[in-house]
C-alpha cells in the first residue's frame, strides 16, 4: 500500500501563473524505490564530486497525523558525512519579482547524533539544472539544540551569510514537517553588494495541525544580506532549476530520516495533503 494516499487523491494539479503551470506539482514520497543507494533512482543523481557514505533508501515511512500516516513505504537516510544528492527540473523556475518557491520535506531523527551547536546544512534550492551547480539558495541547517537529544533548525541563504536559529526544538523520535520558503524580492541590487531576498522556514511538530493558510510568522527568517551572496534569486549561478539532500560533515552535522519531498510556488502545493503526485515524471 502507498503511504500518503491523500496527497495522490488530486493527481495532475494545473498551477496556473506560476513555474509548474500545466505540470504535476513535484513530490518523491520514495516508495516506489529499491532499498539501495538513491542516486541513479527516479532521477535523483549525485551532485558534486564522489564522497562516502551514499545517501539510502531505507524501509519504513515517516508519518505525520493528518499529512502522511501510511508507515508501509521507504524514506532516505542522511549520514553526517558522505555524498550530497539532488533531482533537476527539466527547466530553471521563472524569476519575477514577487514570486515564491517553497520546498518541504518530513524529518525525523533518534537524538544519537543531532551535530554540534553550530550545525550544519542538509537540504537546499540550486541554481541552475546541472548537477555540479554551486549557487545554493535557502540552505536548511540541523544543529544540536540546548538538549543535545534535540534538534534545533536554522537557514543561510549562502556561503557568505551568517546562519540564523530558531527556537523551535525537534525532539527525538518525533515527526517534524519543514517547509523553506524563498520570496524574489523587488529590487536592483548591483554586484557586489549585499542582496534582500527572503528565505522563510516553518516548523511543525506531530501532531500539531498544519494550517492551510500560511502563517504570517516563520519559525525563522533571513536574507541574502552578504554582498555577492548570490544577491538575486537569478545572480551567479541562475535561477532555481533544482532541490539537494546533503549529507554534511562529521563534526557538525546531523543524522536525520527524511521523506516526501516537495517542490511547488504556493502554500498549498507544498502542505496540503490533498495535492500533488506521487512523482517527478513532468520534470524528467
Amino acid at each position: 500500500m502507498m503511504k500518503k494516499s491523500l496527497a495522490m487523491a488530486a493527481g495532475i494539479v494545473a498551477i496556473t501563473g506560476t513555474a509548474f503551470a500545466t505540470q504535476p506539482i513535484p513530490d518523491d514520497n520514495f516508495d516506489a524505490l529499491t532499498i539501495a543507494d538513491l542516486a541513479g533512482q527516479n532521477s535523483w543523481d549525485q551532485s558534486g564530486g564522489a564522497s562516502s557514505p551514499n545517501v539510502g533508501v531505507v524501509a519504513g515511512s515517516l508519518t505525520y497525523t493528518g499529512y502522511s500516516t501510511v508507515a508501509t513505504g521507504n524514506k532516505v537516510f542522511l549520514s553526517d558525512a558522505g555524498q550530497d544528492v539532488g533531482k533537476s527540473f527539466a527547466a530553471t523556475l521563472p524569476v519575477a519579482d514577487g514570486n515564491t518557491y517553497y520546498y518541504s520535506f518530513l524529518l525525523q531523527h533518534d537524538g544519537t547524533d543531532t551535530g554540534s551547536t553550530t550545525g550544519d546544512y542538509l537540504a537546499h534550492f540550486t541554481g541552475g539544472t546541472a548537477a555540479s551547480g554551486t549557487a545554493f539558495r535557502g540552505r536548511l541547517f540541523l544543529g544540536q539544540d540546548t538538549v543535545a537529544t534535540s534538534a534545533k533548525v536554522g537557514i543561510r541563504w549562502g556561503s557568505a551569510d551568517t546562519v540564523v536559529y530558531g527556537s523551535t526544538a525537534i525532539p527525538q523520535n518525533t515527526t517534524a514537517l519543514i517547509v523553506v520558503k524563498l520570496t524574489e524580492v523587488p529590487s536592483t541590487i548591483p554586484t557586489g553588494t549585499a542582496g534582500n531576498d527572503r528565505a522563510d522556514v516553518f516548523v511543525f511538530l506531530d501532531p500539531a495541525p498544519i494550517p492551510a493558510v500560511e502563517p504570517g510568522t516563520p519559525t525563522v527568517t533571513t536574507t541574502n544580506g552578504a554582498a555577492n551572496s548570490n544577491q538575486d534569486i537569478a545572480d551567479t549561478g541562475g535561477a532555481i532549476g533544482r532541490i539537494g539532500f546533503r549529507q554534511g560533515n562529521a563534526a557538525n552535522g546531523a543524522k536525520v530520516n527524511v521523506d516526501f519531498a516537495r517542490v511547488g510556488t504556493t502554500w498549498a502545493e507544498v502542505t496540503s495533503p490533498a495535492s500533488g503526485v506521487a512523482n517527478w515524471s513532468a520534470f524528467e
